[in-house]
């Protein structure tokens, strides 16, 4: 690897270093409390630096520094929770009539315990919102959740808290089922209408199509990566691949045949759609997928030449 490659990137990471500094104390205390140990919670602080860092090229639009740590931070812990199939609190109840409130004193005696008891997504709403200030409109973005599932989840936090020091156990809300939701986005595509997506939405969207951009609202994804596609250009279907069920997107090609365009799996909130993961521009993944599907790869599509 060249001097001057390197040279450049150390420059970058000085630059991104002295960004990002006004913010380092408050991400690495709110990795400390998210996993409830110092140790854990400089481990999670590392990977959100990295991850931060990595993605630099992948932004287009611009993001304040603090919301774009926190986030990271906040979906890095829930893949981590993922993993270990610990239940992450998902639910359409949206609670906002009649919500609990807890005083400064609770919320400092509280912190340190409700990491070992209330599911994560309830954990980083209550800390994020009690101990950091952050409002339900910018929690909501980070978390891919509606804003009033912001709420709902605050206040079952504040009310479990309570419920920790009576003894009283908390249980997790399965996820709802979004399969209607999914059919939409399907004759969405294939209709050629974007238009059509736009009830299912939430405002905080996010669109993570790495390693080539991310989008972080509704307005991006309707000014950037939705624009363009026509009636008939696309056919999409849900299948199984690799043990999860996923949207398999085909382009027409100029012979009229069908060629292996995308692969998107989608999480939805309070009936809103609030992230997509898209695998658009991952060549050994979709090549992979184009041997088990039957489908030839795409190699020539936007922001895209895979044919050299």
């Amino acid at each position: 690897m060249s001097d001057t490659l390197c040279s450049s990137a150390r420059d970058l990471r000085r630059q991104f270093e002295q960004e990002i500094e006004p913010h380092r104390a408050d991400l690495w205390r709110y990795c400390k409390l998210l996993t409830g140990s110092p140790w854990d919670g400089e481990d999670l602080f590392q990977e959100t630096m990295l991850k931060a860092f990595a993605s630099l090229a992948q932004l287009w639009h611009p993001l304040l520094p603090k919301a774009y740590l926190f986030r990271i931070a906040s979906n890095t812990w829930i893949d981590h929770c993922r993993k270990r199939r610990i239940p992450l609190d998902f639910s359409e109840d949206v609670e906002l009539v009649g919500a609990e409130t807890v005083d400064s004193i609770e919320v400092a005696g509280a912190v340190e315990e409700i990491v070992t008891h209330l599911p994560p997504r309830q954990v980083i709403v209550f800390i994020l919102m009690e101990v950091f200030g952050f409002q339900a409109s910018e929690v909501a973005g980070m978390i891919h959740a509606t804003q009033g599932s912001v709420y709902a989840l605050l206040n079952r936090a504040r009310r479990n808290v309570r419920g920790i020091k009576q003894g009283t156990q908390v249980t997790a809300l399965p996820h709802p089922s979004q399969r209607e939701a999914v059919q939409t986005i399907i004759h969405a595509l294939q209709n050629g209408d974007p238009a059509a997506l736009i009830p299912l939405m939430s405002e905080h969207m996010h669109n993570d199509a790495a390693p080539g951009f991310q989008e972080f609202n509704k307005d991006d994804m309707f000014t950037g990566s939705m624009c363009g596609f026509a009636e008939g250009d696309l056919q999409a279907s849900l299948q199984t691949l690799w043990g999860r069920e996923v949207l398999v997107v085909s382009a027409r090609n100029s012979a009229g045949g069908w060629e292996l365009h995308n692969i998107s799996h989608f999480e939805f909130d309070s009936g809103q759609l609030v992230l997509q993961k898209s695998y658009y521009f991952c060549k050994e993944l979709l090549l992979e997928a184009s041997r088990v599907l039957g489908i030839p790869l795409q190699v020539e599509k936007p922001a895209v030449e895979w044919s050299h």
